[in-house]
């Protein structure tokens, strides 16, 4: 449908009063035609004004109607929505689930259009709701599990997925605890406890961010290949952090 202005409600007005300003032109020719009225009495200006008039204010009060009706409705499901989207940012700030659905339904009877209006919305804020309430209950089941799990329990499944995205013949996962640094893990990798240099696993705590070594000699890194070792070519050191706890590091070896 061709729109006549930017607004709907606007674009109602004037089909409203355009209508009923049609209507005022043909009343005259139609009271002529049915009441069989003389011309002088029905075909004149005043007549006209007056049938104009009342098509403008007929028009005028059928968009009041509307307004009353349609506008309150649309009003309330702004509030609703404006509501609902309140609740929604309330919970993402301090992740507290203080919504039901109930609260933010539409209340409306109507069998029409509006009613299934009505009843789609209800049905997408329970919709939402419900995926909200699924989002928190996972939340704070891993949020549990974090708890409750210890990284030894969880080092061999560490291992394998930083091997997975990255790469890499040997691995070890070393835990920060008390100051020191305890070998949790280690896959393909021997390390030589007589020689060991934690100067870059201090560092790459302190600072947060993965440090990769190229063809620097660490005696006491190698990759156990079963019949013997092999030196490492690249060698990375990655931080693994919870929560802004230092948690421990990853160690990766690759001798390519």
């Amino acid at each position: 449908m061709k729109r006549f202005t930017s607004s709907v409600s606007q674009d109602l007005f004037l089909i409203m009063v355009s209508f009923g300003i049609l209507i005022g032109l043909i009343l005259p020719f139609f009271t002529q035609f049915v009441l069989q009225l003389p011309s002088s009495q029905v075909l004149n200006l005043t007549f006209f004004i007056m049938c104009v008039t009342a098509g403008i204010i007929v028009g005028i009060f059928n968009f009041s109607i509307f307004r009353l009706v349609v506008y309150r409705f649309l009003r309330e499901m702004r509030s609703k929505i404006n509501e609902f989207r309140e609740k929604l940012n309330k919970y993402y700030w301090d992740r507290t689930l203080q919504c039901l659905p109930e609260e933010c339904h539409l209340d409306m009877a109507s069998a029409d259009v509006i009613g299934s209006l009505v009843e789609d919305f209800n049905h997408f804020i329970d919709t939402i709701y419900h995926l909200i309430k699924t989002e928190h209950i996972s939340s704070e089941f891993m949020e549990n599990l974090k708890k409750s799990l210890k990284i030894n329990d969880v080092a061999e499944i560490i291992i394998q997925f930083f091997r997975d995205y990255f790469g890499g013949d040997a691995a070890a996962i070393l835990t920060y605890e008390r100051g020191q640094f305890n070998i949790t893990k280690t896959w393909n990798l021997e390390l030589a406890a007589d020689k060991i240099n934690t100067d870059y696993w201090f560092r790459v705590l302190r600072e947060g961010r993965v440090i990769l070594l190229k063809d620097v000699a660490e005696d006491f890194l190698a990759i156990n290949i079963g019949l013997g070792k092999l030196k490492p070519k690249h060698i990375a050191y990655i931080p693994l952090v919870y929560q802004t706890h230092d948690v421990g590091i990853v160690i990766l070896l690759s001798r390519t």
